[in-house]
């Protein structure tokens, strides 16, 4: 239900999936699904910017990762600490968290978060700057999600190259990732990836001007 709640960003029924979750998980004695509610409620706490406690939930889901360890897990929660850093403005540490999630991970093991995480490590990068580095990730997430096949991903880490293209004054490629992402639109009926492909081809547009 958390992770329904969150395709259709409805952040408050996300807080209390997570919180059912929870509740659920200690009456099991499960640690791994508490810790999984824990990073769904704090997902859903961060996205209405209640970074405290977001902040106080994930620091409780480490603590519980450290008595009952799981690598996919423990990157989950590093993911969810890279994308607050990242909406704070707190780049360098977005890339710090980004990087020790991928850490935990062996070659193969939980390939949709590292995907995720090497798309918020770009996203951090490309804010400080480091254009090489940060489509360098680019790059290594997309290999990844063509392997998961996962069109939304995908979409997003166009989205992500077109930001950087803007940074460097590539038009070109501003304009070809806009495009595949309107396609991508279309092929999945998203309004939302539709409107973040004319965005980024209008904002290309207006460069050229």
């Amino acid at each position: 239900q958390a992770n329904a709640c969150r395709m259709v960003a409805d952040w408050n029924c996300q807080r209390e999936a997570g919180i059912r979750a929870q509740a659920a998980a200690r009456e099991l004695g499960s640690p791994h699904l508490q810790v999984r509610g824990l990073i769904a409620e704090s997902r859903g706490r961060v996205a209405v910017q209640d970074y405290n406690r977001g902040t106080r939930l994930l620091a409780q889901a480490e603590a519980i990762l450290k008595q009952h360890p799981q690598p996919e897990l423990l990157a989950d929660v590093m993911l969810a600490y890279s994308s607050m850093s990242y909406s704070l403005g707190r780049n360098e540490r977005g890339i710090e968290y980004a990087n020790r999630g991928l850490a935990v991970l062996q070659p193969g093991e939980g390939v949709t978060i590292s995907a995720r995480l090497l798309r918020n490590r770009a996203r951090s990068q490309a804010q400080l700057g480091q254009v090489e580095e940060a489509t360098e990730s680019v790059r290594a997430a997309t290999a990844l999600s063509r392997q998961l096949q996962d069109p939304k991903l995908e979409a997003e880490l166009y989205l992500e190259g077109a930001r950087i293209a803007r940074i460097v004054g590539d038009q070109a490629t501003q304009i070809e990732n806009g495009r595949r992402i309107l396609d991508m639109g279309r092929r999945l009926s998203s309004t939302q990836l539709a409107g973040l492909g004319h965005e980024v081809l209008g904002l290309a547009a207006l460069d050229v001007s």
